[in-house]
């Protein structure tokens, strides 16, 4: 029960800060025109993705850039909340063609959140870079707590990727994994594929796919360490 509720808080925090951007991007957006919701959601996708680009860490040697996976359109279609959210900005352009458009003060205002957001990203993964290659980080007060976070969260992924393999396992045929080029007119897009319809674009599950093996080295490497 304690794992489920730490998942849910995840998710919780997770799609909090993702609607904050997404309601950022819209901002933004507010002067543009969109003949449909899936027009609207590509240019939401692309800005929520800037926004969560430029993921920097410094190293002794240099800067180490960490990729951010791109915001998919067709996540903002599938999740509710978020279509919603788009859906009830277009109706209101349609009423009202005249919003006010984004003033300048808030945009130098989103400009320096947004730096603020990229500093504490930057801050977080120097601490993970460190402590994953065992070498001591400068002032990182609590680096024994952050250490426990980081490996009871990958604990918890751990539990998800082997509840999800077995709910694979059986139901076979229920789900289909269809891959790029492998199109049908039943399954048109590639991605994985359930009893109502695609559950997860390929871009998903290619990040899936690294996410068990990070998640397959991390069980290595935890049964050659010592226990504490």
């Amino acid at each position: 029960m304690k794992r489920s509720q730490t998942f849910d808080e995840y998710r919780r925090k997770h799609e909090a800060e993702r609607l904050k951007l997404i309601t950022d991007a819209i901002k933004i957006l507010s002067n543009a025109k969109f003949s449909n919701v899936t027009s609207f959601a590509k240019d939401v996708a692309k800005l929520v993705t800037e926004f969560e680009s430029n993921r920097k860490t410094s190293s002794q040697d240099g800067v180490v850039v960490v990729p951010q996976k791109p915001m998919s359109h067709v996540t903002l279609l599938r999740n509710k909340t978020y279509r919603d959210l788009l859906e009830r900005f277009l109706k209101i352009k349609q009423e009202n063609p005249d919003t006010t458009n984004l003033s300048i003060s808030d945009s130098e205002a989103l400009n320096f959140e947004i730096a603020s957001l990229r500093k504490k990203n930057q801050w977080l993964e120097q601490k993970i870079l460190a402590i994953d290659s065992g070498v001591s980080f400068e002032g990182s007060g609590g680096s024994e707590a952050l250490q426990a976070t980081i490996e009871r969260l990958q604990s918890d992924l751990a539990l998800v990727i082997s509840i999800y393999e077995g709910m694979c396992g059986q139901i076979p045929g229920a789900f289909k994994l269809v891959p790029e080029g492998k199109t049908t007119q039943n399954f048109a897009t590639p991605g994985f594929h359930g009893p109502r319809g695609l559950i997860a674009p390929m871009e998903d599950m290619h990040e899936l796919d690294r996410i068990f093996e990070d998640v397959a080295k991390w069980r290595k490497r935890a049964k050659r360490l010592p226990d504490q």
